[in-house]
């Protein structure tokens, strides 16, 4: 499995940006997998989509969710889009001094690519720096599919 890991700081916008990118996703025709969509608390998700009989995945959750009844690592969660089939998988990787394990597991798949999420350099910018991360991201997405 390949996986493009959008990667930065603690609520810098990972997980909005990666809301967006499953959005997109289904609009570009991408088909949900019935009952694969997961709620990972914090406002993270997991989900698997088809495009062109071509199975992805797309988590949200770039560290464990403590605080939820599902709370899992990332690496878990990637074996487990891997089990289901998963050509590639899209995921969150929070950064900082004890996150190391976190880009350790991603860096398990020999076909993984990280993405560092720009950071906005004021609130006006926001949306407009996470919305260029989400077109790298789906411009990644697309060319691995082929």
């Amino acid at each position: 499995m390949k996986v493009i890991a959008l990667r930065g700081k603690p609520n810098c916008g990972k997980t909005w940006t990666l809301q967006k990118v499953h959005e997109l996703m289904q609009e570009k025709e991408f088909k949900q997998v019935p009952e694969m969509y997961k709620d990972l608390g914090n406002d993270d998700f997991l989900d698997i989509l088809e495009f062109n009989g071509r199975r992805s995945g797309i988590v949200s959750q770039g560290d464990y969710a403590k605080d939820h009844q599902s709370a899992c690592s990332v690496k878990s969660l990637l074996r487990w889009l891997c089990e289901l089939g998963c050509e590639i998988a899209v995921c969150a990787c929070t950064t900082g001094e004890t996150k190391g394990r976190i880009q350790a597991a991603i860096n398990a798949y020999p076909g993984h690519v990280y993405i560092d999420k720009q950071v906005a350099n004021s609130p006006n910018d926001y949306e407009e720096v996470n919305t260029q991360d989400v077109q790298i991201i789906l411009s990644k997405l697309l060319t691995m599919l082929g």
